[in-house]
C-alpha cells in the first residue's frame, strides 16, 4: 500500500482556503490481483436425476480478478474524521464506495454500496480457508432442485443485492461494539433490510477471544399499481452467532446461522467450524459446514475445504484449495457431489 501525505503548504499552493490548510490529509492507494485455475467434477447418485447425464459434469477454467482501492482520510479542526474509500475492479467500474464520518464519543456513520453492512462483519469459519464456494453448475442444480430451494452461500446475515445503505458503529468500550445498518431498494416495492450486530473482543497475552451476535430482517413485498400485494416470497429473518479464538499461531472459529423465509418455503440452519495454523510463511486451514432445511425433511448441504498458502515474498503468495460439497434434495431421490480444486497466485501492492 502506498501512502501520500498532502502537506498543508501544498494545499495552499493549490489554492486551498486557509481553513483547509490546517487539515490533516492522507491518501492511500492499494491494489491486488489474483489469478486462478479451477477444476471441478460433479456426480449424481443415481445418475441423471435432475439435469446431468450419466457421466455427470466436469470442467476447468482460468479466472483473474484485479482491484484498486483509494482511501482518502482527513481530520477537521473540530475533531471529525472524514474518510472516503473507492474501489475499482478490472473493468474500471466501482465495486466499493464508502464515505464515513467519525467522532470519538459518538462512533462512525458510513454511507455505502455493495452490501457493506454490519452483516458482512460476522465471525465466519469459512474465512480461515481459501473457501472458493461452489461451481456455477452446482449452484444452478441446487436452485432447480425439487424442493424449490433458494440457495445462498451464507445462511446467516448480509443483505442481498447492491442497494445503497447507511451504517452506524458505536465507539468500542471495553471491547464491546454495536452496529446497525439499513438498506432500501428505492423502488415501489417494500424492499428493505435492517441489520444489527453486537460484538465483543477480549485480548490476552498470547491472543484474543471474539464473540458476536447478528440479526437481519429483510422485507420484500411487491405491489402493483393499485397497491395490491403480488409477491411476498423473498422476505426473511436471519441470525448469526460466532466465536473466534486466536492463540499464538492457531485460530479456531465456530459459527451458527439461521435464515427463515416469510413464505414458509425454507428454514435454513447452519453450523460451521474452522481452524487455521500459521508457520514459517505457510498458512494452513480447514473448514466444515453443515446446512439443513427444517421445512424439507432430509434436505442437506455439506461442504468441507482444506487450503495451503505460502508467502513467497512480501505481497506475493500462492496457494491451493481442495473442496468437497454434497447436496441432498430431501426427497430421497438424488445426492449430488462436487470435488473442486483451485490453484491461485495473489499479488498485493
Amino acid at each position: 500500500m502506498r501512502k501520500i501525505l498532502l502537506a498543508s503548504t501544498a494545499l495552499v499552493a493549490l489554492g486551498a482556503t486557509s481553513a483547509m490548510a490546517h487539515l490533516d490529509h492522507e491518501l492511500s492507494i492499494s491494489g491486488s490481483t489474483e489469478f486462478q485455475y479451477r477444476d471441478h467434477a460433479i456426480s449424481e447418485d443415481p445418475a441423471g436425476g435432475i439435469g446431468f447425464a450419466a457421466n455427470g459434469s466436469n470442467g476447468a477454467a482460468t479466472a483473474m480478478d484485479t482491484d484498486i482501492d483509494f482511501d482518502f482520510q482527513r481530520t477537521t479542526d473540530n475533531g471529525l474524521g472524514l474518510r472516503l474509500r473507492i474501489g475499482l475492479n478490472e473493468g474500471g467500474n466501482t465495486d466499493d464506495e464508502r464515505f464515513s464520518i467519525s467522532q470519538a464519543d459518538l462512533g462512525t456513520i458510513t454511507f455505502h454500496r455493495e452490501q457493506e453492512g454490519v452483516g458482512d462483519s460476522v465471525i465466519d469459519a469459512g474465512a480461515l480457508t481459501n473457501d472458493e464456494g461452489i461451481s456455477a453448475d452446482l449452484d444452478a442444480l441446487m436452485d432447480a432442485s425439487t424442493s424449490g430451494t433458494r440457495w445462498f452461500r451464507k445462511y446467516g446475515t448480509s443483505a442481498e443485492g447492491t442497494d445503497p445503505g447507511v451504517t452506524w458503529n458505536s465507539p468500542t468500550i471495553q471491547g464491546l461494539n454495536v452496529g446497525l445498518s439499513y438498506f432500501d431498494s428505492g423502488n415501489d416495492s417494500n424492499d428493505n433490510t435492517v441489520e444489527g450486530i453486537v460484538s465483543y473482543t477480549h485480548p490476552f497475552a498470547q491472543g484474543s477471544i471474539a464473540l458476536n451476535y447478528a440479526s437481519t430482517q429483510h422485507n420484500s413485498v411487491d405491489t402493483n399499481a393499485t397497491g395490491v400485494i403480488v409477491n411476498d416470497n423473498d422476505g426473511y429473518d436471519a441470525t448469526s452467532y460466532g466465536a473466534r479464538l486466536d492463540y499464538n499461531s492457531f485460530s479456531v472459529v465456530v459459527d451458527v446461522n439461521d435464515r427463515s423465509y416469510d413464505n414458509g418455503n425454507n428454514d435454513f440452519s447452519e453450523i460451521s467450524y474452522g481452524i487455521q495454523y500459521r508457520v514459517a510463511g505457510w498458512t494452513l486451514g480447514a473448514y466444515n459446514s453443515d446446512v439443513d432445511d427444517e421445512v424439507h425433511d432430509n434436505w442437506e448441504f455439506t461442504e468441507t475445504a482444506v487450503s495451503a498458502d505460502y508467502a513467497i515474498a512480501p505481497g506475493l503468495s500462492a496457494g491451493v484449495t481442495l473442496q468437497d460439497s454434497k447436496f441432498d434434495e430431501g426427497d430421497g431421490s438424488n445426492e449430488i457431489s462436487e470435488d473442486r480444486t483451485v490453484f491461485n497466485i495473489i499479488a498485493s501492492f
